[in-house]
This record gives C-alpha cells, sequence and structure tokens, in this order.
C-alpha cells in the first residue's frame, strides 16, 4: 500500500485533459487495484473554475474524485489555476491547503503546488493573462494540440522558468 498518491496538474476542462487515463487510474483505485492511505490533488486540478468548460469525461473524473473522497482521505493542494473558494473544496469533498507534509519511508516530505516559486506570473499578471489567452486558443484552433505544445515548450524555454523555478524552490 501506498503513503499517498500525488496527482498534479490534471486541469479538468482543458482540452488537452488526459482524462482517459486518468479515469482509469482512478478507477484502479476505486477497485482496489491500487491501495494508497490518501491522495493529494498538487494543484491545478481544474483548469479554470469555470464548470462550463467541463466535458461529461471530465465530469466523471470529478466524480470519482469525489467517490474516492467517501473512502479516503483527499487533500486539495492550492494551484494558481485553483479557486480558494471554500464551495469547491465542497463539492470535492475535501480539504483545500497551501502545501501539505507527507510522512513516508521514516522521512518527510513538502508537497506543494510550483506556482509561489514563479515570479514571473506576479510581476507580468497582464502579459501572463494575454499568454493564456493565445494558448487557449492555439488550443481551439489546432485539434491535434502540437501547435499549443509547441508555443509552450518554446515560451517556457525562452523565459528559462523550469531553471528559475527550480532554483527557488530548492532555496
Amino acid at each position: 500500500m501506498h503513503d499517498a498518491l500525488v496527482l498534479s496538474d490534471l486541469h479538468l476542462g482543458a482540452p488537452n485533459c488526459q482524462h482517459q487515463f486518468l479515469s482509469l487510474f482512478l478507477g484502479c483505485i476505486l477497485d482496489g487495484t491500487i491501495s494508497t492511505k490518501k491522495i493529494l490533488l498538487n494543484g491545478d486540478t481544474f483548469d479554470s473554475m469555470d464548470f462550463r468548460r467541463l466535458s461529461p469525461s471530465h465530469w466523471n473524473i470529478f466524480e470519482q474524485i469525489r467517490e474516492l473522497s467517501e473512502v479516503l482521505p483527499v487533500r486539495w493542494i492550492y494551484g494558481n489555476h485553483d479557486s480558494p473558494k471554500k464551495s469547491f473544496v465542497t463539492l470535492l469533498g475535501t480539504e483545500m491547503l497551501e502545501e501539505y507534509v507527507l510522512h513516508s519511508g521514516g522521512r518527510r516530505m513538502l508537497v506543494l503546488h510550483g506556482h509561489p516559486f514563479d515570479t514571473f506570473l506576479e510581476r507580468h499578471a497582464k502579459l501572463t493573462l494575454v499568454a493564456d489567452c493565445a494558448y487557449r486558443m492555439l488550443q481551439l484552433l489546432d485539434p491535434s494540440l502540437s501547435v499549443a505544445r509547441f508555443a509552450k515548450r518554446t515560451s517556457k524555454s525562452f523565459l528559462r522558468c523550469t531553471d528559475k523555478i527550480r532554483t527557488e524552490a530548492t532555496r
């Protein structure tokens, strides 16, 4: 049995959410094929708090998480796409936290979403909003999502976000 399973960046409601794999995985937890003591949703569980964007398969995942929360602890760690509103926490049957200290294998591990270390988001909120809108438009225009993925990869490389976040998190 696992001490915890950490699921990060599900982005329910996004066109590129890998809901098929996620639903199968959650089904394995529900039927006992995979056993765990708790589930940690590590930020960006939803892509947006506009639930009109959830497809029926995304609603199914929502229901699976709700069902899991009835049989084991589910903790929702706040991400930059998530809403801190208590009503959403109640809908999922979870508790929302800024961070979580996981005890496993005699060690303590800090689990938190990476956005607090991404100073670009905070310093350039308007540019981030414009880029997010452009990214969503690319997702709509190209059903294969290859153009959107390319744009995201190259912009992240340009801004060196990954290296900056890693450095800040380590510090």
